[in-house]
């Protein structure tokens, strides 16, 4: 993209936001994807008085730049901008043009880096890091090239033949739950996004571990991302999964039986072999997991991508469920763009506890695109008590299911000591069914 139609871009989205501030948020770009010094300079006074809930007027933003001290920009480079602008209706357009553009600039750099001298593991990974957030950034590209009827016909066919003799179908990840996986038509589907969603202590994000160990242990490269438990704590809860012990005595230390002697060392060694990564990184955002998949996807052997949880993510936007949109946007594009399934999971919000209901699509805590994007949707539910204690019954509820029948549950044993799901030998029912 060259230097002048950058900025006459960069101008325009100034432009839209000015003309329109719900613009802000739909060209869901930051100071530093600006080229111009100027133009990111007025681009940070627009968040400024967005934040203090100020329309961006050329009037309020003369008044927020005279504030900062800021001379070199005039009332005639607001103007100009305006005039570059034909309308504001385009500035998601125009907002996405100018992420391309600075994530180029980003892999010129990095590539300079490299060339101008030894090219060290830091500036290649870099540089990498740089390349994959710069394609993160590309409108979708077609890389598998047209496919005929009959070649499309005889894939099917040896799809439903595998399903048939019980051979694993190599497009979907087994969950380590028979019943759940009979329910998704396979298993976690690769090139789609799965949401599991829950309320804090419904066991969502038990399931995803329980989920990821177990592609982890078959050697399907299993890459989790854990924005709320650190790489310790998350580790500890996998140990404790497989040796079959209560995450409290395994933490405090308390092992209070032979078996736990043999079981937890054991537990230890079974990890070793395991295809599992886990980054603990807090304040990523899509195109930071589409890096990091990529940049491990070979040496792992990438199947499945979990990311706990996505209301926690970083992605440019105005508001949350701006940010969450943007986030399940960038999450669809890496599993589409990298064949891996990825699970997804989510907050709910507490409409389902105060009804003392089983959890429904609209509970999703600022579902923005959530619904939409989600090919797969699951619920783990708790029966309680009349007292609010679960009973050790538990449900995963398949609310949405484009694999598969949706509407039904499958049921589990949980074990609330050590925190994990184990399989019931139970048809799947109605959701709602008693």
């Amino acid at each position: 993209m060259k230097l002048a139609f950058v900025r006459e871009v960069e101008q325009t989205v100034v432009g839209c936001a000015m003309l329109n501030a719900e613009s802000i948020a739909q060209a869901a770009v930051r100071p530093e994807h600006f080229h111009d010094p100027r133009l990111r300079e007025i681009w940070s006074c627009i968040l400024a008085l967005r934040d203090r809930l100020v329309d961006p007027d050329p009037m309020s933003l003369l008044d927020e730049l005279q504030r900062r001290g800021v001379s070199a920009i005039s009332a005639e480079d607001l103007s100009e901008c305006i005039a570059t602008t034909p309308t504001a209706d385009n500035a998601m357009h125009w907002g996405k043009l100018v992420r391309e553009a600075a994530a180029d600039r980003e892999l010129y750099i990095a590539l300079g880096a490299v060339l101008a001298g030894n090219p060290g593991p830091e500036r290649l990974e870099s540089l990498r890091d740089a390349a994959a957030r710069a394609e993160s950034e590309r409108p979708e590209r077609v890389v598998r090239g047209e496919e005929g009827t009959e070649a499309a016909v005889r894939r099917a066919l040896v799809r439903c033949e595998q399903r048939q003799t019980g051979e694993r179908s190599i497009r979907a990840v087994l969950t380590g739950l028979p019943e759940l996986d009979d329910a998704l038509g396979g298993g976690v589907h690769r090139g789609i996004v799965t949401i599991l969603g829950g309320r804090p202590g419904e066991g969502k994000s038990s399931l995803a571990r329980q989920i990821a160990m177990a592609a982890a242990r078959r050697g399907d490269g299993a890459h989790v991302f854990s924005l709320e438990d650190n790489s310790e704590t998350y580790f500890d809860r996998v140990v404790a999964d497989l040796a079959d012990v209560e995450l409290g005595r395994l933490r405090g230390g308390h092992w209070d039986s032979k078996t736990d002697f043999v079981r937890v060392p054991g537990a230890v060694d079974a990890m070793r072999g395991c295809s599992l990564l886990v980054d603990d990184r807090h304040d990523i955002a899509s195109a930071d997991v589409s890096a990091a998949v990529r940049r491990h996807a070979r040496e792992l052997g990438t199947q499945l991508v979990v990311v706990d949880y996505v209301q926690l993510m970083r992605d440019p936007g105005d508001r949350k469920v701006d940010i969450v949109g943007a986030a399940v946007r960038g999450l669809v594009s890496v599993a589409r763009r990298e064949d891996v399934a990825v699970l997804l999971v989510s907050q709910l919000s507490r409409e389902n506890e105060r009804e003392n209901r089983p959890p429904r699509m609209s509970d999703l805590r600022d579902c923005g695109e959530l619904e939409q994007h989600a090919r797969v949707v699951l619920f783990p539910w708790h029966k309680k008590n009349e007292r609010g204690q679960k009973t050790g019954e538990a449900k995963i509820l398949v609310a949405k299911n484009n694999n598969g029948p949706a509407d039904v549950a499958v049921a589990v044993k949980w074990n609330a000591a050590k925190e994990s799901n184990t399989p019931v030998e139970q048809k799947e029912f109605w959701m709602g069914a008693s």
